[in-house]
């Protein structure tokens, strides 16, 4: 499969380390994240792919994960198993979690390349 499988995670406030949301997407599914780099609002550290890494506020991921998150622009890819048009698949946003943040805490986004 060519894309990214994507793992938010955040820090609570007793210190434990949870998952926030997780999900696959295509080729452009990490547009989002690039986009908000260049305006400010994340961070990006790095990684080539395994994984590539960002941060930002939970506000921001959230404003851009719920009610799903953006898939971004892919072309249709084809392969011997699989078609993949960029469409996300498997999301699960872990909710029950989100009430033990704080809302202006840096939260860690996991792009690991699926190519």
């Amino acid at each position: 499969m060519l894309g990214w499988d994507i793992l938010a995670k955040g820090m609570t406030k007793q210190g434990e380390v949870i998952t926030i949301a997780t999900w696959s997407t295509g080729l452009g599914g990490c547009k989002w994240l690039d986009d908000l780099t260049k305006q400010g609002i994340g961070k990006d550290l790095g990684g080539h792919g395994y994984p590539n890494r960002y941060e930002l506020p939970l506000s921001a991921l959230l404003d851009k994960i719920v009610p799903m998150p953006p898939s971004g622009p892919a072309p249709l890819v084809i392969g011997e198993a699989y078609v993949s048009d960029g469409s996300i698949s498997n999301f699960k946003l872990h909710d029950d979690v989100i009430l033990d943040l704080d809302f202006n805490t840096v939260v860690e986004i996991e792009a690991w390349d699926q190519s």
